[in-house]
């Protein structure tokens, strides 16, 4: 759906816009002349959505910008997308700024109603992400009793971008499928390069040719236009820049003749493919990534099957970790100072057993002593916090206090979270657990599938590194995996 906001009656903003700023960087050879690519990525804003299935309660939107985001506006609008009312919601603003947690509220805006909005999020270099989507209210049967809820309806969302010879590649991810897809080239009056149709739901990849568009000054621009099923579209700008100086430099090379050429006919492209994603690029740069936790972290080595799961995706990664068995964050952010106190890529958190289910100032105590000495050495750090198991026989009312938790720290420190813990309990499988507390080798990896999944937002089914398990428990723990993630991150 096009949203159609009409201001002072007059004026009709085209909304859900993404200006999205890629940096691919896509390697070929020349004879002896250097490589020439993709140059240049920056993204806009993105925005994640919490959700309770089982009662009508307070939505949650995470916007997270690597830049820093610097004005988030919502609007209320009819089903046509039109008549928009500006409205205040609440903020839990922490000193992250690369990341803002808001809540919409059920008792003070959403009543229980299916509700449209549109959003203007901007960041601090000024990238700009418009888009519209819905809070829908149902109901269901659970135990012969009605449960309502809310659901969102977001417009399709473009991501995990990959460059490989002349060829660049995205998703299009949308739970319900995405009706169509459009590529249009900007620097040619917005023309229709591509439109692809009825995709499948949930993660489409979807191919197009770079050289059928007209690059100025060494930049191509995109225009992708998306829509679901339930006529929620996103419109979304992509723009590379590519390596002008060296492209000039190859064309002095070819000895000219009376026949036509075209520089793209005469380089011989490699297979070096690179992805990027969640501003993490897959260059010859080596991600340094620390584990912070006790044995729920180290038995059976969680970290090394993450390292081996990474290096298969394409990934390279160095890991460190700072753990010992039954030990709190705050104990080990006293203990291994010295350890944590470094620069750093990505930080992933995993607090001991009673701190998560019932001790969350000892938590959330040290996740911020932790989140302060890695964000001193590097403000573009990552954290993450592992939304892991309690016990094998918890009870439901013990996991979700745990999971609460969880959440309430990694909102109060700006990080995100991993759905290990989730997918434990999902597959519910005896052979997940080495006794009532720990992990066993199959339970290390599909935990290690889960910070995969959230780290790179990238699935890991597929992935050839098996860790010594066969193929058929490979496929089940990564499918696993990553049907929780999908499911919380909708």
């Amino acid at each position: 759906m096009i949203m159609k906001i009409k201001i002072s009656n007059k004026i009709v903003l085209i909304s859900v816009m993404t200006i999205l700023m890629i940096f691919i960087i896509n390697l070929f050879n020349y004879s002896n002349a250097s490589s020439i690519g993709f140059i240049s990525f920056n993204n806009a804003p993105r925005k994640y959505f919490e959700v309770s299935d089982s009662k009508l309660a307070d939505v949650t939107m995470r916007i997270e910008d690597n830049n820093g985001i610097s004005s988030v506006e919502l609007y209320t609008v009819d089903t046509n997308g039109n008549n928009p009312k500006k409205i205040n919601f609440s903020t839990a603003n922490t000193s992250d700024s690369t990341k803002h947690i808001y809540t919409l509220s059920n008792k003070n805006l959403l009543k229980g109603k299916t509700k449209c909005f549109y959003i203007k999020i901007k960041d601090k270099t000024g990238n700009i992400h418009y888009s519209g989507f819905r809070v829908c209210a149902k109901s269901k049967k659970v135990n012969k009793k009605t449960v309502k809820y809310y659901s969102i309806d977001d417009s399709p969302r473009v991501k995990e971008w990959i460059a490989s010879g002349n060829n660049a590649s995205f998703i299009v991810r949308d739970l319900g499928g995405t009706k169509y897809a459009k590529v249009q080239d900007a620097n040619n009056g917005n023309k229709e390069i591509y439109k692809f149709e009825d995709l499948a739901k949930g993660d489409a990849r979807v191919t197009i040719d770079m050289t059928k568009f007209k690059a100025s000054d060494g930049i191509y621009k995109l225009r992708i236009v998306t829509e679901d099923h339930n006529k929620q579209q996103s419109i979304k700008k992509v723009r590379f820049k590519q390596n002008v100086s060296v492209i000039k430099r190859i064309k002095s090379d070819i000895t000219s003749t009376n026949k036509t050429q075209t520089i793209k006919n005469d380089i011989v492209t490699t297979n070096k493919t690179q992805t990027i994603k969640n501003d993490i690029v897959t260059t010859n740069k080596t991600l340094k990534i620390l584990f912070v936790g006790n044995s729920k972290t180290y038995v059976n080595d969680i970290p090394a099957k993450f390292q081996g799961l990474a290096k298969a995706g394409g990934y390279k990664v160095s890991v460190t970790s700072a753990t010992e068995g039954g030990k709190t964050l705050k104990y080990l952010a006293s203990k291994y100072k010295s350890k944590i106190n470094k620069s750093y890529d990505i930080v992933i958190l995993q607090e001991q057993t009673d701190a998560y289910k019932s001790e969350y100032e000892t938590f959330l105590s040290g996740a911020k002593s932790i989140s302060k000495m890695v964000k001193d050495k590097n403000t573009n750090v990552k954290i993450f916090v592992r939304q892991t198991w309690v016990k094998k026989d918890s009870s439901s009312s013990v996991i979700n206090k745990a999971y609460k938790n969880a959440e309430n720290v990694a909102k109060n420190i700006g990080a995100s979270l991993i759905y290990d813990g989730k997918a434990m309990y999902k597959l519910n499988s005896g052979s997940l657990f080495k006794d009532n507390t720990h992990q066993s080798a199959k339970g290390a990896y599909l935990s290690a599938c889960s910070i995969y999944n959230a780290v790179f937002e990238r699935s890991p089914v597929g992935l050839s590194y098996k860790a010594g398990l066969s193929d058929s428990t490979v496929k089940k723990l990564q499918k696993t995996a990553n049907d929780v993630y999908q499911s919380e991150t909708k």
